[in-house]
């Protein structure tokens, strides 16, 4: 397995030219992931579906596990732009509402690339990433400012922090697996549906 210092971009692209040859080869990359899977992804097969030389990959990306790393940052990253704008979004409502918001946002980063996410999420393993903004933490971290700018609406007795926590990994296993794997549609709405109702009862006593 590579090291973390293994799994950051040799040097950063600053000239338009080379940024848009970093973007050209990720966009390569993620194309060769899904046609080919974790197992025949080679640097070789990215650099000829990018037109760009393996020389000129290796330039900026030192092993096909950098590569890997920067389309799982770019991924996740985007799942943390939705779950943020839900929070920015939520200055007046309910609870119920702030609910539906964040589920909401689970649901739509899961649907931005289900086949990739799938990839990232099941088959690569664990590589150890370097990266500013942990998922996980940051995530959770706008969930507590949610809960607590509705602390009125909470019932008394919970613990804000660990209601983030357990609502977090709830909402994010459940629409992963609901999402990625599951086929009926039907099926998934009422999942979706009770999913909500479930944390409306959790955090408020109430299922309004």
């Amino acid at each position: 397995m590579a090291k973390k210092d293994q799994l950051s971009l040799k040097k950063q692209p600053v000239q338009q030219r080379s940024v848009f040859m970093v973007d050209v080869i990720k966009q390569a990359a993620v194309r060769v992931l899904k046609d080919r899977g974790a197992a025949g992804f080679t640097t070789y097969m990215v650099a000829e579906v990018a037109g760009v030389s393996v020389g000129s990959l290796y330039q900026y990306f030192g092993s096909k596990e950098t590569l890997i790393a920067e389309i799982k940052r770019d991924h996740f990253a985007q799942l943390r732009g939705l779950f943020r704008q839900a929070g920015e979004a939520l200055s007046t409502g309910t609870i119920g509402e702030a609910v539906d918001k964040f589920v909401d946002a689970s649901v739509e980063g899961h649907l931005i690339d289900p086949q990739l996410h799938r990839i990232l999420s099941s088959e690569l393993g664990d590589f150890d990433l370097v990266e500013d903004d942990k998922s996980d933490d940051s995530i959770k971290n706008a969930i507590e400012s949610v809960l607590l700018n509705y602390r009125e609406q909470l019932r008394n007795d919970l613990h804000i922090p660990t209601a983030a926590h357990l609502s977090y990994h709830l909402v994010e296993k459940t629409v992963h697996d609901t999402l990625i794997y599951a086929d009926d549609a039907d099926n998934t709405e009422r999942i979706i549906s009770e999913l909500k109702t479930m944390l409306r009862l959790y955090f408020t006593g109430s299922a309004d």
